[in-house]
């Protein structure tokens, strides 16, 4: 068997503030430095075959970072970038809600069609991640490979590779430098005929700190589905 880990980059200054930060290059700020640091001493030791990374800067600066002690080159998957906000690029949720309310109302309603004025179409942003998958089928079994990308790019690679709709991307909750893992099993005799097991998901041990989406009361709180309070949060954007 083959093993995916997942890596979401370290923070960056327009995800504290909670600013859509899709295609723009924002680099990690200190906060973000330090965590992809713990992340890769929490890799160092483990053999790792080959290490994939978006072509945006916190993503690789995060690749690097577990790659450095394992001398391993650092492969470029533009494919694997986050979601092209737009005219939506560097706003809070508030401002796109002023400024684009039908966008708004689709958001929060996660709506399939949604698409960001001047910026990419979520049916759209499914299929370019989806092609990433292509790349795995050149392993070999015993392998084990890394993948240093953003929230809204490995929520869909872990529908596709789990066989989940992708409109429920949104469902899995993923934080800063936090690994997930995967593996793959072969069930025929193309080389694309794989099983996908999700075996942890969001591990932020390595940082020292619970996750980021411990529950807060408090006026930034809405009600979800289950009628527990949550931030308001876009279904590909809960801290970019």
């Amino acid at each position: 068997m083959a093993k995916l880990l997942l890596v979401r980059h370290g923070e960056t200054e327009m995800g504290r503030t909670r600013h859509l930060c899709g295609s723009s290059d924002e680099p990690l700020n200190p906060e973000g430095l330090r965590q992809i640091d713990r992340l890769g001493q929490r890799l160092m030791a483990m053999p790792l075959n080959t290490i994939y990374s978006s072509d945006l800067q916190r993503a690789w600066a995060t690749a690097e970072a577990v790659a450095a002690p394992h001398r391993v080159d650092v492969v470029a998957c533009p494919e694997m970038r986050e979601m092209d906000f737009g005219q939506c690029e560097d706003l809070t949720f508030q401002q796109v809600e002023k400024r684009f309310p039908q966008v708004a109302r689709m958001w929060l309603s996660r709506s399939p069609d949604l698409q960001y004025p001047g910026g990419e179409k979520v049916q759209d942003f499914a299929r370019r991640v989806q092609s990433f998958a292509v790349r795995l089928q050149q392993h070999k079994e015993n392998e084990t490979l890394v993948l240093a990308a953003h929230l809204g790019s490995m929520r869909m690679l872990l529908c596709h590779l789990l066989g989940i709709p992708w409109q429920h991307w949104w469902q899995f909750q993923l934080d800063y430098a936090s690994l997930s893992a995967l593996e793959t099993h072969p069930v025929g005799l193309k080389p694309e005929d794989r099983l996908s097991m999700l075996i942890s998901l969001n591990d932020t041990s390595h940082l020292g700190t619970i996750s980021s989406f411990t529950l807060r009361p408090g006026p930034s709180t809405s009600q979800d589905s289950t009628g527990k309070g949550t931030p308001h949060r876009a279904p590909g954007q809960d801290r970019p």
